[in-house]
């Protein structure tokens, strides 16, 4: 008898192992502030066996977090390969020193002990510093999961995280841009932004944030199997012009592929969209589901876009079918940001201030009571916390001008 998704997630195996995965998500999410999707993201990407891009500026934590994570997520030490990749970068830094015993045989071969083709995971940081004498290698290895040495093997690689303060340096659409496209998930990491959330950075005497939470290669493997099994042809509540139901996988290409298309100029590659679907049965999985429902979309968020530019755009495509929720709570939380451009910092005439803020504190309040009114996604939660932020910073300076 076949196995099915029902069955695996009724195992008390892949119960626990989700468990698990849930409380690590947690922990990381605990010690690494403001940083929940991309725990998220990198929890997809090993259920998933797809590869992960954390972009952004210095000093946003990218290194630590997936130090910490593939610290907690079952793998030995030995079959972890992490590397700082730069214009200088040499191929026996990545690949292997060459075979001395084989080349005196007459052949060349790289002794690739402790490098790249023999990790399961990888952490490669500044990947896009990398020079033509890595790249292909690099995109067979991450692509095809082999490498030529001479002749091609398999090699065991699962996932790799890669790091990097800054777009392909000619583009997405340059040289480099076979490497961007190997990472399916991609998320451009901001500072915190919250004050309570750096003031709790600040207050924390590690030098490097640890989570105590660990997998083991047979919870992964449990849920890993479950995901291959996912149902994507679940039917939804959105309709065609017609009037007809529409499945996942028809929301997906009639709805979210029209329009990003038609409306955006957006196009994906079927490769990307393929792969893609891998991310929307990991997100079905993670939350105890056999058949993946428009909730599960949400992954395509960081999954459709190159250009960071773009990524607003996808963001709101998605959640208009994933979340609508978290669709208008984006959109009132933009009313609150604009409500606060309104209030002139540097007035000197506290009077004239205090009717700018008033004014404008008065409007957030009622967005933020708007809000209230939305289910309690994490989206909405995050957009909550943000926009009572700044009623609390109106009134602390208020507070400072007014001396009360």
């Amino acid at each position: 008898m076949t196995a099915t998704l029902t069955d695996l997630t009724l195992s008390a195996e892949t119960t626990s192992a989700l468990a698990k995965v849930e409380t690590l998500h947690n922990a990381l999410c605990s010690v690494f502030f403001e940083r929940e999707t991309e725990v998220t993201l990198l929890l997809l990407g090993l259920m998933a066996e797809e590869h992960v891009l954390l972009l952004g500026p210095h000093g946003t934590g990218k290194t630590a977090l997936a130090a910490a994570f593939y610290e907690a997520i079952g793998v030995p030490k030995t079959d972890v390969f992490s590397y700082l990749l730069g214009k200088f970068t040499m191929p026996d830094e990545i690949f292997g020193p060459p075979d001395l015993k084989a080349m005196k045989a007459g052949s060349f071969e790289r002794n690739t002990t402790g490098k790249l083709p023999e990790a399961t995971v990888a952490l490669l940081d500044e990947i896009f510093k990398s020079n033509s004498a890595i790249l292909n290698a690099l995109l067979t290895i991450l692509n095809e999961k082999s490498f030529d040495n001479p002749r091609r093997v398999s090699v065991p690689l699962e996932m790799v995280i890669g790091l990097s303060n800054e777009l392909p340096e000619d583009g997405v659409n340059g040289p480099l841009a076979p490497l961007y496209d190997r990472f399916l998930f991609r998320r451009w990491t901001k500072y915190i932004d919250r004050d309570t959330s750096l003031e709790a950075l600040l207050g924390d005497p590690a030098p490097q944030p640890k989570v105590a939470v660990r997998l083991t290669p047979a919870d992964v493997k449990a849920v890993r199997d479950s995901v291959k099994l996912v149902r994507l042809d679940g039917p939804t509540s959105v309709k065609d012009d017609g009037g007809n139901l529409l499945n996942l996988v028809q929301v997906v290409v009639r709805k979210l592929k029209a329009g990003l298309q038609n409306e955006h100029g957006m196009v994906i590659s079927d490769r990307r969209w393929r792969k893609a679907m891998k991310a929307v049965q990991a997100h079905a999985v993670l939350h105890g589901r056999a058949v993946a429902t428009l909730a599960d979309l949400s992954p395509l968020a960081h999954c459709l876009w190159d250009e960071p530019e773009d990524a607003e755009i996808v963001q709101q495509a998605v959640d208009k079918l994933a979340d609508p929720d978290a669709s208008q709570a984006r959109k009132l939380h933009a009313v609150c940001v604009q409500m606060l451009t309104q209030i002139p910092k540097g007035e000197k005439d506290n009077g004239v201030w205090a009717n700018k803020a008033s004014e404008a504190c008065k409007k957030v309040m009622d967005v933020i009571a708007e809000m209230e009114k939305m289910q309690g996604s994490p989206v909405v939660v995050e957009l909550l916390a943000k926009s009572r932020g700044y009623v609390e910073a109106i009134k602390r300076e208020q507070a400072k001008r007014f001396g009360f």
